[in-house]
């Protein structure tokens, strides 16, 4: 008996159901679409503002250094020239948040420190030419970002952030 001769060979012809695949790429295309809008809004540019192009034309300006003792209290600091020429404490009251207080404080310290012709029309905060962030372990992150954005809406732009050691 000969292998084979007995038996007719059938075809394959399977037709695959490919319902569930497409259903399952246009959820990734639209999980994509979503995450991709996420990413833009929380995002925040920052220069490195010691050693670029980030510290270039800073020459008359001033610096600024705010430093966090705790969750409610940071001192703000204006060097010139490696100097501090002004220093100033707020302590958040249990209605008013720090980012709320330095925002409405933030112009009137700027007009003491920066001293500019009466005919300047740029804002004061781009007399700044950077602003360093002192971190404290006890400050949430949440809470040291939204100083940030009251600084980046007066125009201070050149951020950093000092490691905290140990």
């Amino acid at each position: 008996m000969g292998m084979g001769r007995g038996y007719a060979k059938k075809e394959i012809n399977a037709e695959l159901n490919l319902t569930a695949f497409i259903d399952m790429l246009s959820m990734c295309i639209c999980f994509l679409l979503a995450t991709a809008v996420w990413m833009q809004i929380g995002s925040m540019e920052v220069k490195q503002s010691h050693g670029t192009q980030g510290d270039a034309g800073g020459a008359n300006k001033v610096e600024m250094e705010v430093q966090f003792l705790n969750a409610q209290d940071i001192k703000v600091s204006f060097r010139k020239s490696g100097r501090v020429i002004q220093s100033v404490r707020l302590k958040a009251d249990s209605n008013v948040l720090l980012a709320e207080q330095l925002g409405t404080g933030l112009e009137g310290m700027l007009r003491k420190v920066v001293k500019v012709p009466k005919d300047f029309k740029d804002p004061l905060g781009s007399q700044v030419s950077a602003a360093r962030f002192v971190p404290n372990r006890n400050v949430s992150y949440g809470e040291m970002i939204s100083v940030m954005d009251v600084l980046r809406k007066n125009n201070i732009v050149n951020l950093g952030v000092v490691p905290v050691e140990g």
